[in-house]
């Protein structure tokens, strides 16, 4: 209740404008196939608010974080669906600041993740993976 009474009292107003009435939508998949050399693949779609796609990436993820990913997991669909919802929001910030932005996902683990915004007890090698990961798709 503390953290309640002093965000309200000391937080800055909220700031509206002509953009905060804008909605863009981001369309993302992930997929994973094959059984003795395992693939992965990212991409994702903008829709302005016009309605019209007005930016996408799509792409194979490297072998060495598919390696990675498949320490952890025999077939990393959760990780490859959840991977390009962040790299949309890093790399369309300015395109999404300000505005509402609806993010379509089809992995139900995943939106529930995000939904819920789970935090889940990681292991130190686990955390390695995901900054090896986000290493990646920053670069």
């Amino acid at each position: 209740m503390v953290f309640l009474k002093e965000r309200v009292l000391e937080a800055p107003p909220v700031r509206i404008s002509r953009f905060s009435m804008q909605t863009t939508c981001i369309f993302t998949d992930g997929s994973c196939e094959g059984t003795d050399r395992v693939v992965g693949g990212v991409g994702g779609v903008l829709i302005n608010e016009w309605g019209v796609a007005s930016n996408f990436f799509s792409g194979a993820a490297p072998q060495e974080v598919m390696d990675t990913l498949l320490e952890f997991s025999t077939h990393p669909i959760f990780e490859l669906e959840l991977l390009p919802v962040l790299v949309s929001i890093y790399i369309w910030k300015r395109f999404i600041s300000h505005k509402h932005c609806v993010i379509y996902l089809d992995n139900e683990a995943a939106q529930g993740a995000l939904a819920r915004v789970l935090v889940i007890p990681l292991q130190v090698q686990q955390l390695s993976m995901l900054s090896h990961v986000w290493r990646w798709t920053c670069s």
